[in-house]
């Protein structure tokens, strides 16, 4: 008996050391010109992110005939998770007629592709780390800072409610890794106090924020410093969705795929996966 009790524990032991301690998800919503249709076999998922001129109308409100496009572009991909992105309401409606109108999207979307998650980008809050350094900050303390970011975010709460899925930006203003750790732990630890149980994937983009104002504005993030925001996102999050519009410093041409600091950036997002293989999983729908 006491060798059968020691081989349990052994084997007790060994699954604890060697299961996956989390599920873990990584999007690609990259458009660097010429990038690879999919990267599915580097464990990287498909996400369908879809702009808000491609779900409202001219008038702000939702447009049925784009959306149920939108609806068929789905159900012929293998895509399971949706982020929508109407940033235009965040100014111009309450919180609660926020609500309204992303209950009657997401229940369109949900209606027809009942087994989709759905969220909308920036919900439920702003992104604390690019508030941090805008000018209306300067010389504020962090007590301020916190209290204006709650504040700029509050009538996005009410979103989280019909939300399968949260979409913080978590994008970094400048190198100071140390700081945007802190704001993305702090932004965390709000959002799972506040809306336990919603499953979080963070939005994160390999070059710093485009504010006009940024000394960094849209220059390529170190390896480095990219491995330091993936583990953080990794120890914090769900998943994590990673975006770029594809222009870099410049802002006129797209960047190519091939261009050694993309596929810098790449290399090291490949490395985090290797690193935490067993964790991370790929969403695809089922054949539809």
């Amino acid at each position: 008996m006491k060798s059968k009790l020691m081989i349990i524990s052994a084997v007790m032991l060994f699954a604890a050391v060697h299961l996956p301690a989390q599920t873990f998800y990584v999007y690609d919503a990259m458009h660097y010109q010429d990038k690879p249709a999919s990267l599915v076999e580097d464990k990287i998922s498909p996400v369908k992110l879809i702009y808000e001129a491609f779900l409202i109308g001219e008038d702000k409100e939702l447009d049925m005939a784009k959306i149920d496009a939108r609806i068929e572009e789905i159900k012929a991909s293998g895509v399971n998770t949706i982020s929508t992105d109407i940033e235009e309401w965040y100014s111009s409606r309450t919180g609660e007629e926020m609500k309204a109108g992303f209950t009657t999207l997401f229940n369109r979307f949900k209606d027809a592709v009942p087994e989709c998650n759905v969220g909308n980008y920036g919900v439920p809050v702003a992104d604390l780390n690019v508030l941090r350094y805008t000018p209306s900050m300067d010389g504020k303390s962090e007590e301020e800072i916190i209290s204006r970011w709650k504040s700029n975010s509050k009538n996005r709460f009410a979103v989280a409610d019909v939300s399968d899925v949260l979409y913080p930006s978590l994008y970094a203003m400048n190198p100071d890794m140390d700081q945007f750790v802190r704001d993305l732990e702090t932004t965390v630890e709000f959002i799972r106090k506040k809306f336990p149980g919603k499953k979080i994937i963070g939005y994160i983009w390999p070059q710093y924020y485009n504010l006009k104002t940024n000394p960094y504005y849209q220059q390529f993030i170190s390896p480095e410093d990219w491995r330091i925001i993936l583990d953080a996102c990794y120890e914090n999050l769900d998943g994590v969705v990673i975006w770029a519009h594809g222009r870099d410093e410049d802002n006129t041409t797209r960047v190519k795929w091939t261009d050694k600091r993309v596929q810098a950036i790449y290399a090291a997002t490949k490395k985090f996966i290797a690193d935490h293989y067993d964790a991370i999983e790929v969403d695809l729908a089922e054949k539809r």
